[in-house]
């Protein structure tokens, strides 16, 4: 398969969808952490993606957008942060085969960076690094940051994300 950059600049690739509603679709409760599926229903996370291959998706983004320690704890599923993040990328790979990329959804913590709020920027950069670290373990060909409101949180995933440096960075404020 071509290097990503090398097919954006041949044309412009599709994107899939919504993770949380098409879940919530198939049952997916408003106190459960759709993350959670990665693990738990394996099988209704990969027919997702396959769905959105079959509708002509060039990437797929994982089922990992709030996959951060920060917000897995909400769920009591902090000590999963790898293993639900790494097994997103995973069941993404097996549906993408060779013509699709797998893009790591990464999203914020819902908390605010000092001095506005309490989370520290080596807390928060600590926090991406451990999400991105099973993101790109498990072969995600692209890191795709959203909806982040706070420019230094993003800066610290950013940060995390160019130490680990075998995925490529889309921030999705670029491309808005």
């Amino acid at each position: 398969m071509k290097s990503f950059l090398s097919s954006i600049h041949e044309r412009v690739l599709l994107y899939d969808g919504s993770k949380g509603v098409m879940f919530q679709r198939r049952g997916l409760k408003g106190n459960e952490a759709s993350e959670s599926w990665n693990l738990l229903k394996p099988d209704e996370v990969k027919n997702l993606y396959n769905l959105y291959k079959q509708a002509g998706s060039d990437v797929i983004q994982t089922n990992t957008f709030p996959g951060n320690r920060v917000t897995l704890d909400m769920h009591s599923l902090g000590d999963k942060t790898y293993q639900l993040n790494f097994a997103g990328v995973k069941l993404a790979k097996e549906i993408a085969g060779d013509n699709t990329y797998v893009a790591a959804s990464v999203g914020p913590t819902g908390l605010m960076l000092e001095p506005a709020g309490d989370l520290s920027f080596d807390k928060a950069y600590s926090i991406f690094t451990e999400q991105l670290m099973a993101l790109e373990d498990a072969g995600a060909d692209i890191v795709n940051f959203e909806t982040f409101a706070d420019l230094n949180e993003l800066r610290a995933a950013i940060l995390a994300a160019k130490e680990l440096k075998k995925c490529i960075l889309l921030p999705q404020f670029l491309f808005q």
